[in-house]
């Protein structure tokens, strides 16, 4: 094979790579939402709207998503900070909710449960 039709292979390998790469969300992406989602389900069950923003504590990178992240979600009252609802969060790498799992607020989340 000569360098030209090597060139020509490579570029449409890269090329073919394309949208397989912008496909993919980051960290961010898939936080928001799994957010969204448990802010929808909260609304759903109170039966008004729900305000919600990604607290400022979060860990959250600009990295990729692998082909399923899970994330641990807490949602707190604004006024006392207190916890009033905890999921879990399965998305797919182009941020898409797979699974939302309410956990109960005196159990344990797929975190801890792990850990011992």
């Amino acid at each position: 094979m000569n360098n030209r039709t090597r060139m020509k292979a490579l570029c449409t390998v890269a090329i073919s790579l394309t949208p397989l790469l912008s496909n993919a969300a980051s960290e961010q992406d898939g936080v928001k939402a799994c957010v969204q989602a448990l802010a929808s389900q909260i609304a759903e069950s109170q039966g008004a709207p729900v305000d919600y923003r990604v607290g400022y504590d979060s860990d959250v990178s600009a990295q990729r998503l692998d082909r399923r992240t899970l994330f641990h979600l807490s949602a707190k009252d604004p006024q006392s900070q207190k916890v009033v609802a905890r999921a879990d969060c399965i998305v797919t790498s182009k941020a898409e909710v797979k699974k939302l799992t309410v956990v109960r607020l005196d159990g344990f989340d797929a975190r801890e449960s792990a850990r011992g």
